[in-house]
């Protein structure tokens, strides 16, 4: 079952944990503009159940990769955001938009970010950019070990880590501002 792992900081600035990287002769692997849309049905049962339904528009360059993407509820006991999360390539975005749609899903949540990625030790780490939210790193490992040691080596051990993903803080931001559904949080 694939799982994802990682844990996500608020920073203030992400030019420090760039710096640190580059000190540890890490170097970016690639500068992505991603745009979410997030789907679930009308009651909401999708969120409620802390789960997620996605589909994401990749941009790399000049390439585009479209990739949706199920994830389950968090693990209880965790210090890191660790879930279910099963992804498939699509060809053709708006298809698999109206596929959604045809099963009942409605698109509630879109979103852009800006991220730079990084490969250090066997982690991606990557520094991300969000409307409303600010920036954020995420280490993404394949254990909470592995994830651990970036952190330290960062020196990033002792910050408050968020076991919540973008999409539930940025629900989180719309519920409180009482913005109507879909919401819409792009550059």
């Amino acid at each position: 079952m694939p799982m994802e792992i990682e844990a996500k900081i608020k920073v203030e600035d992400l030019e420090p944990v760039a710096q640190k990287l580059k000190l540890l002769d890490v170097h970016p692997r690639r500068e992505i503009f991603q745009r979410d849309f997030f789907f679930d049905r009308p009651d909401l049962s999708l969120k409620k159940s802390d789960c997620g339904l996605r589909l994401r528009r990749e941009r790399y360059r000049n390439a585009v990769k479209n990739i949706l993407c199920f994830k389950g509820p968090k693990a209880k006991h965790s210090p890191y955001k660790k879930r279910r999360e099963i992804e498939v390539e699509v060809s053709d975005p708006n298809q698999a938009q109206q596929f959604l749609q045809a099963l009942g899903y409605q698109l509630r949540l879109t979103f852009e970010k800006k991220r730079s990625e990084w490969r250090f030790e066997n982690c991606l780490v990557c520094l991300d950019q969000l409307p409303v939210l600010g920036t954020y790193i995420e280490v993404e490992g394949p254990n909470e070990s592995a994830i651990r040691g970036v952190l330290t080596r960062l020196m990033l051990s002792d910050a408050q880590t968020i076991r919540r993903g973008y999409a539930s803080l940025l629900f989180q931001h719309a519920d409180e501002s009482h913005m109507p559904l879909p919401h819409d949080f792009c550059f």
